[in-house]
């Protein structure tokens, strides 16, 4: 039980790290709408990651996630990574499991998000 533990507060730290230093503040969650009352279209997408992660289809949710990032290589697009694997790390082991999911490929998927936006996380300092 140890291990699990430590990867979660290892991933958890990362993905705080990682926000603070490309937003210069915490990680907000991610909102429907904007401060004028318009559609977020990116918080309708991360909601829409939600669903399937709701559904247990987490395998189907990182792809579209990986599909949006390499269309829309944009800051926002990124947050949501940040927020998406934040919460897959929040979920107990069964449910990961059930869903074809580990803790190995949140690291992974944190990694390869970091790539496609030129921010390497073995450069940042862990507290």
């Amino acid at each position: 039980m140890f291990e699990p533990d430590y990867i979660m507060r290892m991933i958890r730290l990362m993905t705080r790290m990682i926000g603070e230093t490309i937003f210069q503040k915490d990680m907000p969650s991610v909102s429907l709408f904007t401060e004028d009352d318009g559609l977020n279209t990116t918080g309708v997408f991360y909601h829409r990651l939600r669903a399937l992660i709701a559904a247990g289809r987490i395998e189907e949710a990182e792809q579209k996630l990986f599909d949006e990032l390499e269309r829309f290589p944009q800051f926002p697009y990124f947050q949501i990574a940040m927020q998406f694997y934040q919460d897959l790390n929040a979920m107990d082991e069964a449910a990961l499991t059930s869903g074809g999911f580990s803790r190995a490929e949140i690291e992974l998927g944190i990694a390869d998000a970091c790539r496609l936006f030129d921010v390497e996380p073995n450069d940042v300092e862990w507290s």
